[in-house]
């Protein structure tokens, strides 16, 4: 299941860094299969927010019943997210 996190245009790291600290980070509940930081596709830089996706629908909702989130004293705004669907 995938979970849109809202992580703040104020988070200055380098995209790279930020994805492995969102995987460190949210690993603690439970596997990670994907995460995806969205980037402006002009200047490259963060959009403030991404995806993650977990193998187990019941890890988003251990993220979600944690309450408050912050990584770098930052505060993280998890989501529930639903993937689009392809145009044909």
């Amino acid at each position: 299941m995938m979970m849109m996190m809202m992580i703040g245009q104020e988070m200055s790291r380098l995209v790279a860094g930020l994805v492995e600290s969102l995987r460190d980070y949210f690993s603690k509940f439970g596997e990670i299969t994907e995460v995806m930081v969205m980037k402006d596709p002009t200047t490259r830089r963060s959009r403030g927010f991404g995806f993650i996706t977990f193998g187990d629908p019941a890890s988003v909702d251990k993220v979600l019943a944690h309450g408050t989130h912050e990584l770098d004293g930052k505060k993280i705004d998890p989501k529930v997210a639903f993937p689009r669907r392809a145009h044909p």
